[in-house]
């Protein structure tokens, strides 16, 4: 992953990335995504649309909510690498 990041590999030494345990972490579910930009960062705000149950079709509402989740910020290259891992693994399983 240092070629994703080349500050890393500049480094006078190795550096190894280990993840931690994540058993602890709150699942937030999400089924809409927004994402803006600034000269440094991306921010990709996940949210939650709930379809309600309509018995009339004459009274189908304007517009639905989409409650916001949560916010990250990430960098442009933590942002071209995320692309890259998220594309290969999506395409990975469609393949089976």
């Amino acid at each position: 992953m240092t070629e994703k990041f080349p500050e890393l590999s500049k480094l006078p030494f190795q550096v190894k990335l280990v993840w931690g345990a994540t058993d602890k972490l709150e699942t937030t579910y999400a089924n809409q995504l927004a994402v803006t930009r600034t000269e440094n960062e991306y921010y990709l705000v996940f949210g939650e649309m709930t379809m309600p149950v309509i018995f009339n079709p004459d009274s189908v509402p304007n517009e639905f909510e989409i409650v916001p989740k949560i916010r990250i910020a990430v960098g442009h290259n933590a942002m071209k690498a995320f692309v890259e891992v998220l594309s290969k693994y999506v395409s990975s399983i469609e393949e089976g």
